[in-house]
């Protein structure tokens, strides 16, 4: 069923364009080397303008990596390891410009928000510990903030504190927050390609049950056809001879082709709802009465823990099923 499709289709699967990262992180690095160079040239700052550059030159290097190969997709771990590397660039720049009294901290948010969009709960999770580490970090150790060198700019401990503080809980919350709106849009997609395929194999079998019946139609007149010929045929034919035998089994597969073409044209299977529940064991009956078991015997039998369970009848597994009793009574000796 379509439905068994989709639930078997892993769904904590996620893959990852590299050129969509990349283009996120050209933002990123626009942005860093923006301010860094404004700070340094037009505030005329004292801070590790060079150590700054060196970390921003590495983060342009990975994303050349990313965006130059187009087409290619990421594995969730490696966007997990691309995450965790923005979290800990970004960082190692607040490190360097006074820590986490750097008003520009609060962006070491983006690296969690964009994780816990794109991948599962697992790795949002990596991401959001190694930015709150990382900022626990340069809230202890960390070079002074740019500023006028007469007059520092020296925060409280205890509000650096709650700065440290509020930065984790909006890691956790608009983490969480994220990932949670993040999980809905995917299970609604995954609805929806659910109904596109129960739609196409609704179409599928309304084209099957019209090529059906065009097939039915048509073949009406030459199955008569044969079997009047072989009626008369047989009329001519010595009584006991292999001729007769082999008309007799002419007609006998003529009328088997026309129960046939009658199924195929019909929701009615043996009386029943054709959308009736049956058991396999159900079906396997009816397929086997309708076989000439007269030299091979057929027998059914279920092994298995619990009821039996009960399926639709399908048009597609009664056929397959058919398909694989003639074979069976072909080449088996005694018992099918």
């Amino acid at each position: 069923m379509v439905v068994d499709q989709i639930q078997e289709t892993p769904s904590d699967v996620r893959l990852v364009r590299s050129e969509t990262l990349a283009r996120l992180h050209w933002l990123a690095i626009f942005g860093q080397l923006i301010t860094v160079l404004v700070i340094a040239l037009y505030f005329k700052y004292a801070f590790a303008v060079e150590a700054c550059l060196i970390i921003i030159g590495v983060s342009i290097l990975l994303n050349l990596f990313l965006y130059l190969p187009q087409g290619r997709w990421l594995s969730e771990t490696t966007a997990t390891e691309v995450f965790v590397f923005d979290a800990v660039q970004f960082f190692a720049l607040v490190y360097l410009t006074g820590g986490i009294s750097n008003p520009f901290s609060m962006m070491g948010l983006a690296p969690v928000m964009v994780a816990a969009s794109i991948l599962s709960a697992r790795n949002s999770l990596i991401v959001a510990t190694v930015a709150i580490l990382a900022t626990t970090l340069v809230m202890w150790f960390h070079h002074p903030l740019p500023w006028k060198a007469d007059s520092p700019l020296l925060l409280p401990p205890l509000y650096v504190f709650g700065l440290w503080v509020s930065f984790a809980i909006s890691v956790l919350f608009v983490g969480f927050f994220t990932w949670r709106i993040a999980q809905d849009g995917r299970q609604l997609s995954q609805a929806l390609a659910a109904t596109e395929l129960v739609l196409s194999r609704e179409q599928h079998l309304s084209q099957l049950d019209g090529l059906a019946a065009a097939a039915a139609h048509e073949l009406s007149t030459p199955l008569g056809t044969i079997a009047l010929i072989a009626k008369e045929l047989s009329k001519s034919a010595a009584e006991g001879s292999e001729a007769e035998s082999d008309l007799k089994m002419l007609r006998e597969q003529v009328e088997r082709c026309r129960g046939i073409l009658q199924k195929m044209t019909s929701f009615k299977i043996h009386g029943g709802d054709f959308f009736e529940l049956v058991t396999m064991r159900q079906i396997l009956a009816e397929i086997v009465q309708s076989r000439d078991a007269r030299t091979i015997a057929i027998n059914i039998s279920a092994v298995g823990d619990g009821p039996e369970p009960f399926r639709h009848r399908n048009p597609g597994l009664t056929y397959a099923l058919s398909n694989l009793i003639d074979n069976a009574i072909d080449f088996a000796q005694e018992t099918v």
